[in-house]
């Protein structure tokens, strides 16, 4: 967080970021919160060197280690901000999702999931701006990664 936040920040100030936020209220149905000590949400950004390698089926538990506070709901999202010619997206409780760019897409993290490679990526990019919320007791939605 007190390396790359200050980076992200950059980047959360412009108008598009503006608008991607005005979307995730309108989606969790609250507003956003976030905490200066945990990480912003940030990006996954895979290229030709990602060729071979799977992500490894996971739950997503990092709120275990930021001393949450009292939540309601668990939120892993993702949004396509680039995908390669192959596609991409999700293999979620063992079935396979697509991503269609500029979709956000959200589920509980608790479910079983897995980065999806759909192939060569030698001359393409893929990229999604990633991230973690707890719904709050309190209201809100706190975003981290």
């Amino acid at each position: 967080a007190r390396l790359y936040n200050p980076i992200l920040d950059q980047f959360y100030s412009m108008e598009e970021f503006q608008k991607i936020r005005e979307v995730m209220e309108n989606i969790f149905e609250d507003h956003i919160v976030v905490h200066p000590s945990l990480a912003l949400a940030g990006f996954h950004i895979f290229d030709k060197r990602s060729n071979g390698h799977k992500g490894s089926m996971h739950e997503d538990k990092q709120f275990e280690r930021i001393g949450a506070p009292e939540y309601t709901e668990t939120i892993t999202f993702t949004l396509p901000v680039e995908l390669p010619r192959v596609g991409g997206g999700l293999n979620y409780d063992y079935e396979y999702v697509p991503y269609t760019v500029g979709k956000l897409y959200k589920h509980d993290g608790l479910t079983t999931h897995q980065i999806a490679q759909r192939g060569d990526l030698t001359d393409d990019l893929r990229i999604t701006l990633q991230g973690h919320g707890l719904r709050l007791k309190t209201g809100g939605v706190l975003v981290y990664w």
